[in-house]
């Protein structure tokens, strides 16, 4: 009876120490996983394998949430990553709630004003819902972001800039009140004004500047204003499309038809320079539209693109679609990401290229 004893009375301390072990072995095991996932996820991240990197990135949240309490730095960079990931891949509404998730804890951490929400606010305006980017809420972010960087202990001319013509940038591309237009409209001259200083008046970032206050400033109908910044944009030959279009587009509303003719030339002669040095390696070919089809409308849809560093494509948009209304763009739209180019290279360097043009031609079988 007293030997049955002890042996019960151990049994309760036996136990813990066998659940100790195990818990310490799973504990093992995660933090091996978490450590393969986040290197998945940088090397998948930095390849740009965007749908691989979103596993990763995924499976990182998913052990983080098991290692890491809601205090600590890990967890909040894990829901920063997951989310950018999501936007990477088109989800944008979970896109949302994972940064959305992020931006609380990196403000319980850091602070409402800390650096680290500065940026997080500017990924959360970029990736956030159409839906919510239609109704002021990333010009309400991004203003958000640039007081933060405007900061003294945080401000840096060249990142400010770079942050305020993302903004303006994009925002150029909505539907702005008078209020976010003019606030665009400032931010993009402060961006120009510093890169122009800092780069140069004839630098990519200074042109590319010029061309988004042109843009802004022919919405708000100032096209006096608007042809200045234009034409100052045509020091960078990347802009010699996009600056001659929208100039010619002035020309045609101010009545101007010498001015319209002038540049109607310039964009023929960089329309055919530019779509002719960056030729894709692999073009996927586009389903004709139904009901142009069924009545015999044959036309076309120029995509602006960005070449990235391994010869992949990013942010696709339909600029031009002729005739209008019969699906052309959205079919070109369908395999605009499948055109693949010979990454371009400067000093040895790959470099991203910005504002490439490619036209997907739709010609009924003869």
């Amino acid at each position: 009876m007293k030997k049955l004893l002890i042996i019960l009375l151990l049994l309760p301390i036996f136990t813990s120490f066998c659940w100790g072990e195990t818990a310490a072995a799973l504990r093992a095991e995660s933090v091996k996983n978490f450590k393969e996932a986040q290197q998945c996820y940088g090397e998948t991240s930095k390849s740009e394998r965007w749908e691989e990197a979103l596993e990763c990135a995924k499976y990182s949240l998913e052990l983080g949430e098991i290692l890491f309490d809601r205090k600590q730095k890990n967890l909040a960079a894990l829901y920063h990553n997951y989310g950018l990931m999501l936007a990477k891949n088109g989800n944008y509404n979970d896109s949302f709630y994972a940064l959305s998730e992020a931006l609380n804890l990196y403000e319980d951490i850091y602070g409402p004003d800390s650096e680290n929400v500065g940026w997080l606010l500017v990924d959360l305006a970029e990736g956030a819902p159409q839906q919510l980017r239609l109704h002021s809420f990333s010009y309400k972010t991004y203003k958000k972001a640039l007081t933060i960087f405007s900061q003294k202990k945080y401000y840096r001319p060249l990142t400010y800039a770079e942050i305020a013509l993302r903004a303006s940038s994009r925002l150029s591309g909505m539907g702005l009140t008078p209020k976010s237009l003019k606030w665009a409209i400032d931010i993009a001259e402060h961006a120009h004004a510093i890169f122009a200083e800092e780069l140069g008046t004839d630098s990519y970032k200074a042109s590319m500047a010029a061309f988004t206050l042109g843009k802004l400033k022919y919405f708000k109908e100032d096209y006096s204003g608007a042809i200045g910044m234009l034409e100052k944009s045509l020091a960078n030959k990347n802009f010699e499309i996009l600056a001659n279009s929208l100039l010619v587009k002035i020309y045609i509303q101010t009545d101007r038809p010498e001015m319209e003719d002038k540049h109607a030339q310039m964009l023929l002669k960089s329309s055919y320079a530019i779509n002719n040095k960056y030729k894709p390696v692999f073009v996927g070919i586009p389903s004709y539209p139904v009901k142009a089809e069924k009545h015999g409308i044959q036309g076309y849809a120029v995509i602006s693109l960005i070449i990235t560093k391994t010869g992949g494509i990013r942010d696709p948009n339909v600029i031009e679609e002729s005739p209008k209304s019969w699906g052309f763009g959205k079919a070109a739209m369908e395999v605009a990401s499948k055109l693949r180019y010979s990454p371009q290279f400067v000093d040895g360097e790959a470099q991203e290229v910005s504002d490439v043009l490619y036209k997907f031609t739709f010609n009924m079988a003869q």
